[in-house]
This record gives structure tokens, sequence and C-alpha cells, in this order.
């Protein structure tokens, strides 16, 4: 079969009712058709065990990144092919921009599938590809973004190296990008092209809107949960890897705390343009230049210090939050009842498997991460025909 045969199959959508709900298929996946996602997510046995026979059967063969730079000689052509479906657009969702950081090296099909679920016309989508990927995707990701508006590559990249300031460096990038293209948007997403939406755009504005310009950002105040040796220690990266070497200098600010987080939140317009401009913001961000994992420590200490005027931080205990922005399943957790992680562990955290869609369906989170392509394609596939369903369907809660 030939590729453009087969994103023919992957990207058909067609409308079916099953069990008298409304339920839209979005069959990807090669001998796909014969598995039910609506059972998989029922937690049928008989469906669980088709899905595995067929994920064995059919091999997943993730398209080549040429492939898009192919479809994008023809906007038309790539617009058709991305977005052959209409997901309606509330009057708060076109009042309530937002401005999404897409963080890839690898797989335009991936970023692909996740814009074609996040994309709305009037929301910012800043792409960042790492330096070191090779020229055919940043070529592809190039020629995507030169088909729409507000889908733009960063314009300045950097090589992401695991643990080191690269990855923050890439989203502030982003973020001084969308500064500087407009004032319209409310929020910043920042999210690696390898999580999946759980909420359509319509429920993500009802959450940010109850925010009233809070940002949505993880704190551990608990200092022997902060891993101090990360932030007290100096390290430098060689060879895509970080190394110790040395005792670190305390931060100037002694009212300051370290306070530890995840890489991933939800900002508002004025905490991001405090980012930009601030002057003990900046010198957080060179302070933490040479500690290990600084994504984890930037963004909560700027939003947990009473000493640091941070537009739409949190004044109460952190603990005392639902933090909604994604969800992931960790190693260390994974085979909990509560956690548990049907997958493979990937450095302590889940690649979802199509045993976690029945959990998946039902959190409170806006995102999932993370999926690999060519594991257990059909965790994503289903994902998908379940997203496309209630976002088409309109059935937000």
């Amino acid at each position: 079969m030939k590729c453009f045969d087969i994103y023919s199959i992957i990207f058909n959508i067609t409308n079916d009712k099953t069990d008298n709900e409304s339920w839209t298929r979005v069959p990807k996946f090669r001998g796909r058709n014969e598995v039910s996602c609506k059972k998989l997510i029922e937690r049928d046995r008989a469906e669980i065990t088709l899905a595995y026979t067929h994920m064995y059967k059919y091999i997943y063969h993730i398209s080549p990144d040429n492939y898009f730079t192919y479809l994008a000689t023809n906007c038309s052509v790539l617009n058709d092919f991305m977005f052959n479906y209409k997901f309606p657009i509330t009057e708060e969702e076109l009042k309530f921009p937002i401005a999404f950081i897409v963080l890839m090296y690898k797989d335009v099909e991936q970023v692909v599938r996740l814009l074609r679920a996040i994309y709305r016309p009037q929301n910012y989508y800043c792409i960042h590809v790492d330096l070191s990927a090779p020229k055919e995707t940043h070529l592809a990701i190039d020629s995507i973004a030169r088909c729409y508006g507000n889908i733009f590559v960063v314009s300045k990249k950097v090589d992401i190296i695991y643990g080191h300031i690269s990855r923050l460096n890439a989203e502030i990038n982003c973020m001084s990008d969308f500064a500087k293209r407009s004032t319209s948007w409310k929020y910043v997403l920042n999210i690696p092209s390898q999580q999946y939406p759980l909420k359509t755009n319509a429920e993500i504005v009802k959450m940010l809107t109850k925010l009233n310009g809070s940002n949505i950002v993880e704190g551990i105040l608990n200092q022997s949960r902060t891993i101090k040796d990360r932030y007290q220690h100096r390290f430098f990266a060689f060879r895509n890897d970080l190394h110790r070497f040395g005792k670190k200098t305390p931060f100037h600010n002694k009212n300051i705390a370290i306070v530890k987080g995840l890489a991933i939140g939800a900002f508002s317009y004025n905490f991001v343009r405090f980012v930009l401009e601030n002057k003990v913001a900046r010198e957080l961000l060179i302070w933490m230049k040479d500690i290990y994992s600084p994504d984890e420590y930037y963004w909560a200490t700027l939003n947990y210090n009473a000493a640091i005027p941070a537009p739409g931080r949190y004044i109460g205990d952190p603990n005392d939050l639902s933090f909604l922005v994604v969800y992931i399943s960790w190693g260390s957790g994974a085979h909990t009842n509560s956690n548990r992680c049907h997958g493979k562990i990937v450095r302590n955290i889940c690649i979802f498997g199509i045993e976690d869609l029945p959990t998946l369906v039902g959190l409170p989170h806006m995102f999932a991460n993370k999926f690999y392509l060519d594991f257990q394609p059909l965790t994503l596939d289903c994902l998908e025909e379940w997203y496309f369903s209630k976002a088409i369907n309109r059935k937000n809660k």
C-alpha cells in the first residue's frame, strides 16, 4: 500500500452509531476496523484479546517525515488532509485564545496527530524542533507551519538535553515569540509532542476561565521532597548527558525557597510577561542554568514564593490543588491499583497501552503523557476516536 493510500485510511472520518449513542469513528490503524474502540474502553475482554492479536499481526510503520513535506507543497491538500472535519467552536472559545508550545524531536506524524486534536483557528502554536533533529524533520515542520498563520516554528532553536536547562530555554523562546506576535492569548500550555488531550478545547477553556488569571503549576513545598542534590550541586552537559561537578552557591535572595514541581503547566499571559521582563525571574533563570532539571524547579519557584511578585501565583498550600494539566503514571507507583500502568515503563514514566484506555477517558486532566506511535498503536488510535467523538458531537461537560 502506498503512503498516500495509508493516510487516506488513517485520516478518514465517518460517523457511526453504536448502542444508540453517537460515536465518531476515526479509523487509523491498518486492520483496525475489526476492533471496536468503544468495547476496549468498556473493558471487553474478548475485544482486548482481538486488539492484541491485530497489533501483533499488523506492524505499525510510522510515516516518514518527508511525506508531510510533500503534502505541504499544496496547502489546500495539506489542510484537507489534516482537518477533514469540523469541530464546533463556542463563542467562549473564540474570546479565549490559548497559546500552545509543542516540543518535538522526531516523528512528525505524532505532531500532526496532536495538532489535529488541539488546533483551533483562534489559538497559537509554537513548535520547537530540536536543533539536532534530522533535516527532514525540520523541513517537514517548516513546510506545515508555512500553511497556517497561527502555527509557527520557534525563532531560536536549541538542542534539548534531558535534565538540562535547554528545555526551559526552548519554552521561554516560544513564550517570547508569542508575546511578539499577539497580546490576545490568555494562557500558555507547554506540551511535549508525545502527549495527547483528554479534554476538548472548549473544556480546557472552561477550566482555564475558572482560574481567573491564576496559574496551574505543581509545587512541593516540603523541603525533604525537593531532591536538594539537584540544585545544591552544579551539572554540566557532555555527550547528551549531565555530569555533577562540585557544590553550587545558593541563590542570592535568601527569602526565596527553591520549590520542586513539574515541567508542564498552564501559565497566564501576565505570568509569561513577568517571566520575560522581570529582573528576579531573569536572575533565577541564570542561577538555574547548571542545576539538574531546572524546568521542574523554575516555574514552581516563581509560582510559590511570596518574595517573588509573580502574577497569578498560588498563595495557599499546593497540596490543596488538583494538578489538572497533565496525567502521568510514574514508574514508582505504576503498579498500584490507582495508578497502574498497563503499557511499559520508560525513564520511570508509563507509556500507555490499550488497557489504560478506561482509566484515561475518565480522568479530569487536560492531557495524558505519554504515547509511542509504535507501541500498542491502538491506544492512541482509540483515544483519538474517543476524543473526536466527544469534540465533534460536543459532549463537553
